[in-house]
């Protein structure tokens, strides 16, 4: 099962013979990771309506033995000081099969009509994966896809739970996480990337959402 953060699981009982891990990744860990949950995140609705995924035996025998090997992991060498990355790099390496996985199951169920609201949530995502990099106001979003900033808003409320200026900055600071973590830029070419107009912009952004500077956020 994959659940998204709106998801509420219940569990109202078990076979004798169940056996089965649950693994909670908070936002902000996901972002430390290797991980581009951007390219996947047009399968939003589907993933919403279908949690409940089939992985073949092989598949599954592949994702325990990630699991296994990040608990001994833990165990084993959580005094070290090279523990930290060991985890961070094992776990990206179980969420990006993870949701490879799953994809390839959601990618073939059918797609939504383009003009209804799961529709235009889709569509403001496939947006946001082209332009949130360089626009981060509504109004761009709502004006290519011919609605005013109020009733897109809306729209992008009622299907997700979460607002359109929500939606942008979490894919603005997991993009700008990324390129922290792992592009080897600085901080002044980063800001660039993300057509920030200085740095003290771009820095004063990022710690509003995340609560450090990018510095910071660097070092760990």
């Amino acid at each position: 099962m994959l659940s998204i953060p709106e998801n509420l699981v219940e569990l109202k009982g078990v076979s004798a013979d169940y056996q089965g891990w649950y693994v909670a990744i908070s936002m902000d860990y996901l972002r430390k990771l290797d991980v581009n949950i951007g390219k996947t995140v047009h399968l939003y609705p589907a993933l919403s309506a279908n949690p409940f995924l089939s992985i073949e035996p092989e598949r599954m025998e592949y994702l325990c033995g990630l699991l296994d090997t990040l608990f001994k992991t833990l165990q084993e060498y959580s005094e070290k000081d090279y523990s930290e990355p060991l985890v961070r790099n094992l776990m990206s390496a179980f969420v990006n099969a993870a949701y490879g996985f799953g994809m390839e199951q959601l990618d073939s169920i059918s797609p939504v009509r383009s003009h209804s609201k799961d529709g235009y949530f889709l569509r403001f995502l496939s947006l946001l994966q082209e332009d949130a990099t360089s626009q981060r106001e509504i109004k761009h979003y709502a004006d290519k896809l011919s609605l005013t900033p109020k009733y897109f808003s809306g729209i992008i409320k009622d299907v997700s739970g979460n607002s359109a200026a929500e939606w942008i900055a979490s894919y603005t600071i997991a993009e700008a996480s990324l390129l922290i973590r792992f592009s080897g830029k600085t901080m002044e070419q980063i800001a660039d990337d993300l057509n920030f107009s200085s740095l003290a912009a771009f820095s004063k952004y990022f710690k509003q959402h995340t609560g450090k500077t990018p510095s910071e956020y660097r070092k760990g």
